[in-house]
This record gives structure tokens, C-alpha cells and sequence, in this order.
């Protein structure tokens, strides 16, 4: 192995690191994120990650039938005398944290995006998959992959 390897990785790796810190500042401007705390966006990267990392940068907007099921999961928990790892509010939070990350890869957030949708999808999919690390908690969420007859039904 040539001996500038360690040297040539390390600068990849910070330099890779600085852009994840400026797509985490980024999002972190977005009107909704200014009002969440650490479980919604968590929350928020998590679903991002699971349901939108590896779609098509013009995949549709899925909000309306994650938050059914979550607040269906919510329902069944309450019921059941479990709490589970985040409260309603919190789950509105970071479904309303997701809808921004759709609104501005679609280019809602932005009059005149500066960058093609491809690009906008790929800022936030690197934030989020460094956001879901950074403030993994126990218990926290991993994956939200509801079954279609979860989505669809009251």
C-alpha cells in the first residue's frame, strides 16, 4: 500500500464530513425543523431513510399514509398501556419535518432551487442518514415500511 494512502483517505474523509455538516445546517433552516427536537428529527431522517433513500429523486410524497400508520401504532400502543418511543405530537413533528424534505427535493421550499432535483434528493438523503446515527436513542425507530393493507385501511 503507497504510504500517502492514510493521508489521501483522511482528507476524503474530512472533506466528506464538512459537506454532511453543511447539508445538516441546511435542513436545519427549514421552517418546520426550527421547531422540532431531537425524536422528531430523528424521527424525521429515519423515515426519510427508510421510505425515500434509495427511490427515484421524484417519487411521491408518502406523508399522508405514514402518518395513519403512525398514528394507528400510536393508537394500539395506548391502548395496550405500552408507550412506544415517541408521543403523537412528536410523531406530527417529524412527519411535518419529512413533508419539508419532500417539499424542497421537489422545489417548494425554494422559488428558484439552485440545484437539480437529483442533487436536492441526495443533500437530504446525506443529512439524514448522519442525522439518524447522531441522535439514535434506545428504543429508537429504524425502519418504517408500512404494509400496503396498514396504509389503506382506517
Amino acid at each position: 500500500m503507497p504510504s500517502d494512502t492514510a493521508d489521501s483517505v483522511r482528507d476524503t474523509i474530512f472533506k466528506g464530513l464538512e459537506g454532511v455538516k453543511g447539508s445538516i445546517e441546511y435542513i436545519l433552516t427549514f421552517p418546520r425543523a426550527r421547531r422540532v427536537d431531537a425524536r422528531e428529527l430523528h424521527l424525521a431522517a429515519t423515515l426519510w431513510c427508510s421510505r425515500m433513500r434509495d427511490m427515484p429523486s421524484d417519487a411521491s410524497d408518502d406523508s399522508e399514509e405514514i402518518r395513519a400508520y403512525l398514528q394507528r401504532v400510536a393508537l394500539s400502543n395506548k391502548r395496550a398501556g405500552r408507550e412506544g418511543p415517541v408521543d403523537t405530537q412528536q410523531i406530527e413533528g417529524g412527519i411535518l419535518l419529512y413533508e419539508n424534505f419532500h417539499e424542497y427535493v421537489c422545489g417548494i421550499l425554494e422559488p428558484e432551487p439552485a440545484s437539480p432535483r437529483n442533487v436536492r434528493h441526495q443533500l437530504i438523503t446525506t443529512a439524514c442518514e448522519s442525522l439518524r446515527a447522531m441522535l439514535h436513542y434506545p428504543e429508537a425507530p429504524t425502519d418504517f415500511v408500512p404494509a400496503l393493507s396498514l396504509t389503506r385501511n382506517s
